[in-house]
Parts: C-alpha cells; sequence; structure tokens
C-alpha cells in the first residue's frame, strides 16, 4: 500500500475516533470501509480542497448506530505527509547535480504516478528545478510519453535533451 494511502486511513480513523471514540479491530467491516472511503478522500484532495468522508452506520453500540461524518482538508492532508514530500525532493536534486551544467536548463518536466497527483508536488518540483512547464499524465500516458522520449534520444531523433529517471537516478542520452 502506498504511503499516502496508508496516511489518508490513518487520517481517517483519527476522525472517527475524535467523533466517538470508535477503536477498529484489524479485519473488521467498518475497517474495510473507513479504509476505502480514506482511499476516495485522497483521490478526491487532488482536484478538491477538502473531502467529506461520511459512512453511515458505521458500527452499532446501545444507544444507536455510530456515523462518521469527518471533513479532511487538502492543507491537513498535506501537513500529514509533508515528510513523504519532503523525501521526493532528495532524488530530484541528486539527478539534477548529476546532471552535466548543459542540460541543468530545464524546459519540461514530465510527472507521472501516484505522488503526482499532490497538488504540493508541482511548486516543489518547479522551486528544485526551475521548471515552468509540467506534463502531468496519468501512468499509462506518462509512461508513453517518457518512453517515446527515451526511443527519441536513443535513436538520435531527439537531440540536446537529457532525460533523467528521478526513481532510479539514471540518465539516457
Amino acid at each position: 500500500m502506498r504511503a499516502t494511502t496508508t496516511r489518508a486511513i490513518r487520517m481517517t480513523r483519527q476522525g472517527s475516533q475524535q467523533s466517538f471514540r470508535l477503536e477498529f479491530d484489524d479485519c473488521g467491516w467498518g475497517h474495510y470501509l473507513c479504509d476505502l472511503a480514506a482511499i476516495d478522500a485522497k483521490i478526491e484532495l487532488s482536484s478538491a480542497t477538502s473531502s467529506r468522508v461520511l459512512l453511515p452506520h458505521l458500527a452499532d453500540a446501545p444507544d444507536g448506530p455510530y456515523h462518521l461524518d469527518h471533513t479532511i482538508s487538502r492543507q491537513e492532508f498535506e501537513a500529514g505527509t509533508h515528510d513523504l514530500l519532503a523525501r521526493c525532493e532528495l532524488p530530484i536534486r541528486r539527478a539534477l547535480d548529476e546532471a552535466d551544467p548543459i542540460y541543468r536548463d530545464i524546459d519540461q518536466a514530465i510527472l507521472t504516478g501516484g505522488a503526482t497527483r499532490m497538488p504540493a508536488l508541482e511548486p516543489m518540483v518547479r522551486l528544485a528545478t526551475g521548471c515552468a512547464r509540467f506534463n502531468q499524465g496519468l501512468i499509462p500516458e506518462g509512461i508513453a510519453t517518457g518512453a517515446a522520449l527515451a526511443a527519441g534520444v536513443l535513436t538520435g531523433t531527439v537531440k540536446d535533451t537529457l532525460l533523467l529517471d528521478v526513481g532510479s537516478a539514471q540518465k539516457i542520452r
């Protein structure tokens, strides 16, 4: 499970515990529903400033059913995942340090993968690279774009381009 998903789940569970002091067991139905709602909230926070987690009848108690109604703001989520975002910066800086000086003038960055949907990532990448243009694609489109560029560089069709895979910091020339 991705670290950002784990954090979203933790934040949603904390919201339920604060609301009505409900402790989840690790395999109960309420636990499962809360986890699914947290994943949906994480995805929604990519395009919205807040996400409401509403789970009616999450658990039963002698005084009636418990309903979870918890709102997670993008600001809360970014604060809760700040350390994960900071970990993204080191490989970017390492890749840039390994690049030849002539390649440090970056025209465009292609961001792909789950974490790139976090709105806080783009300003961090912009600050680290000085790049103003971004291509934020879904994973299949990002992979296809990267593969096409790599093929162009390897065949010599695309010139004056250095591709850096920040995940592994490999250079393709």
